[in-house]
């Protein structure tokens, strides 16, 4: 059931509906074939594509179910190659596994003037070598089923491709250096959305000497084997590529315009290289002095013999340029990076994304000195502080009552945070200088995930713990009488084990999947990417400000029962007082901590600076652990004499 579109003899446009056969096409001239509605098709004869009076340009086959595309020779070889004037065949979504073909007679060697082939989305595994199609510009296998070994020599060393696109290949698991080899006019390379593609070889990309858009989101590999050959590159893409640590030299890609990182950390690489190159040169060379540019753009029609006889990417895909453009400014994250290029007149930037954050920043960690100095101070104090707790606790005279099993239980959450700041300034020392380069290898770090773990077992404990002391002092003193209420050693042990392993749970989950610890240069869980993260963070905050609730409710209530007593005297209103002041601590400790995530989850540059976050890191995040030992033991009478006790007896027992 043909319909044709043209004159009678030679037809512009075949279009099958319902086709069984294609014996009845032999004996008409066309230029373009349509069967993609041909559902009951199941074998195509390739004497359509040749045969002596066929003009045919275009095969569209898209969508169509038969698996075997018939090969395309007989004995009249010569009638062949000067007959088929074939430049497109489009195989989207077709069932075609193979297009290869016995010696002699390839698609090819058959089809010269081929410009495009395109079988997206279908289940295309092989495919003839494509040297001798010498018109041949867009190669489109994007979703197809190719493998690692199959890619291998199909467009080796080919002279006039222009764009290649693999991804969604998902049984691709590498790319050896016979894949490209020297192509000298590709400028579109396409690899994303292969998540086990874990290696390129580091000499794959070496020939591709005009690559202008590379784009490999979303892979496995460590590695991205670009160099100085590549340094024409204008658009790069690795967004959702994790695993890429190892990023090249940002002096080798000087002409880049574009990048979508997946690290804020590759865009800091370039500002920082920037920032050298511009203290290098603080005044542009006049032009046209024979100077060697720091960086030296390739174009269309350069003195460097590329781009010859073709506009290639240049010219083709402006639009597609602009367009990628937009939807890079439209994101909202973009680094905007002003790097002197010394082949131009005047300052251009690299828009680069994701941009910088309070949480990824391209400075040192701590890049001031004070700030480092206060660092180490208040990580030395909190340990020390709850270090001394616990000692005097263990070895103390006095019975291990209620107040003391809880204030121990305090003190081991807090030399926690101690411990966690303690890796930070450690990381800050090791890493001075280079932490722009070294970042990516800190956030995923074992010390990385021990820290964060460390950070949220210990503020979820020592939430909990407070508020467990605090709901102890309010029952002992308001409902003493009441012995339901009373806390026996049974049922405060039982509280204490469920929140450790509250604790630690809530410290584990960023470890197998939800949010995650390796996002930021703190190792906190402040990774929002998906509902399920904004749900954990927003539960954290949520259980915290409930604790803040009820030890402020608790307080308020046995002030209101020490105030209003007949007996209140001046030692009850100092009392009163340090509960405010202990109320005052942690709704100071918690108050940032929501703040910095809610930033977090909505808007982390628009609500937290830099400065700010790092003041956090060091001063407020570890408030409680620094101040817990002084309000709820250091101060207290008994643990005084029980330290000054444990004092005097260690000389002796150093001489026994």
């Amino acid at each position: 059931d043909p319909g044709v579109a043209g004159g009678p003899g030679h037809s512009a446009s075949i279009f099958l509906y319902h086709c069984r056969s294609m014996g009845c096409l032999t004996s008409l001239g066309c230029q373009v074939l349509s069967l993609s509605s041909c559902s009951y098709l199941t074998k195509l004869d390739g004497a359509v594509l040749w045969y002596q009076g066929c003009m045919l340009s275009s095969l569209d086959i898209r969508y169509t179910e038969f698996s075997e595309l018939n090969e395309i020779g007989n004995n009249n070889a010569p009638t062949i190659y000067s007959t088929c004037q074939l430049k497109d065949i489009e195989g989207i979504g077709s069932q075609v596994s193979s297009l290869k073909w016995s010696e002699g007679f390839e698609l090819c060697t058959i089809c010269r003037k081929l410009e495009q082939i395109d079988f997206s989305w279908s289940q295309l595994s092989e495919i003839d070598n494509l040297q001798n199609c010498t018109a041949l510009i867009d190669l489109l296998l994007m979703g197809a089923q190719f493998t690692s070994k199959s890619i291998e020599g199909i467009f080796y060393n080919h002279t006039t491709l222009d764009q290649i696109n693999l991804s969604h290949n998902k049984k691709i698991t590498q790319i050896s250096d016979k894949v490209f080899g020297y192509m000298a006019n590709l400028t579109i390379l396409t690899l994303g959305f292969i998540p086990d593609l874990t290696y390129i070889h580091p000499e794959a990309f070496k020939g591709l000497v005009v690559l202008r858009f590379l784009d490999i989101q979303y892979v496995g590999i460590r590695h991205l084997p670009l160099g100085a050959s590549n340094s024409g590159l204008a658009f790069l893409n690795i967004t959702g590529s994790a695993s890429i640590i190892d990023f090249p030299e940002a002096l080798l890609l000087p002409n880049l315009e574009v990048a979508s990182m997946n690290y804020a950390f590759h865009c800091c690489l370039f500002e920082v290289a920037a920032q050298r190159a511009t203290a290098e040169v603080t005044t542009p060379p006049p032009i046209g002095t024979e100077t060697t540019p720091l960086f030296v753009p390739i174009t269309a029609g350069s003195s460097t013999g590329i781009h010859t006889g073709r506009i290639g990417f240049v010219g083709r895909h402006t639009a597609e340029e602009q367009a990628y453009k937009d939807r890079l400014f439209s994101s909202g994250n973009v680094e905007r990076i002003p790097v002197y290029r010394a082949s131009k007149e005047k300052d251009v930037e690299l828009l680069c994304t994701p941009s910088a954050t309070p949480f990824t920043p391209c400075l040192d960690m701590f890049a001031e000195l004070w700030l480092r100095i206060a660092a180490w101070c208040v990580s030395l104090l909190a340990m020390g502080g709850n270090v001394t707790v616990l000692l005097v606790i263990i070895f103390g005279k006095h019975k291990m009552d209620n107040t003391r099993f809880l204030v121990l239980n305090l003190a081991i959450a807090d030399l926690c945070l101690g411990i966690y700041l303690l890796i930070l300034c450690v990381e800050d020392v090791s890493t001075r200088g280079e932490f722009s380069v070294k970042a990516l290898d800190w956030q995923s770090s074992r010390q990385a995930q021990v820290a964060g773990f460390l950070a949220v077992f210990s503020t979820e404990m020592s939430f909990y713990t407070l508020m467990l002391i605090t709901i102890e002092r309010y029952v002992t003193i308001k409902l003493s009488m009441d012995i339901r209420y009373k806390f026996t050693r049974r049922r405060l042990y039982i509280l204490a084990c469920g929140g450790w392993l509250f604790a630690c749970l809530l410290a584990t989950l960023p470890l197998v999947g939800m949010s995650s610890y390796t996002n930021n240069i703190l190792a906190l869980p402040f990774d929002i990417g998906d509902v399920v993260d904004k749900a954990y963070v927003g539960f954290i905050l949520l259980f915290n400000g409930m604790c803040i609730v009820v030890i402020s409710v608790c307080y308020l209530g046995i002030w209101w029962q020490v105030r209003f007593s007949p007996a209140f005297s001046k030692k009850d209103n100092q009392i009163a007082r340090r509960m405010a002041l202990l109320v005052m601590v942690d709704l100071a400790c918690w108050l940032p901590l929501a703040v910095l995530g809610l930033a977090a989850t909505f808007g982390g540059n628009i609500l937290v600076s830099l400065e700010a976050s790092k003041i956090f890191a060091v001063f407020v995040f570890p408030l409680n652990s620094c101040a817990n030992p002084f309000l709820y033991a250091i101060v207290t009478n008994h643990f005084q004499r029980d330290l000054i006790r444990i004092l005097k007896a260690f000389p002796e027992k150093v001489g026994d």
